[in-house]
């Protein structure tokens, strides 16, 4: 069992505000609801989204639009996870 505290994409974009971040955990159970972060220009940013979900098995969904006038759009290269493991069990 994990418990997920937050996700760190390590993006180059200018689709922010259109661009929505969720744990699903234990292939569907649960989810988290989306959640958007700061406006960090159009630089390679490491921003923090602030979400949470405890499973043993945990996927991230990003999902968005496209909107007319942006240049960027969303360049995706990696992430970071920031999570406590839960306790194990001996046998």
């Amino acid at each position: 069992m994990y418990a997920v505290n937050g996700i760190e994409p390590i993006i180059k974009s200018d689709l922010y505000a259109q661009t929505s971040y969720k744990l699903i955990a234990d292939l569907g159970r649960q989810t988290t609801t989306g959640q958007t972060v700061e406006d960090q220009g159009t630089s390679i940013a490491k921003p923090l989204v602030n979400v949470g979900i405890e499973g043993t098995v945990v996927q991230m969904q990003v999902s968005g639009t496209t909107v007319t006038g942006k240049t960027v759009g969303l360049e995706f290269y990696g992430y970071n996870v920031w999570y406590e493991s839960g306790m194990e069990a001996s046998r």
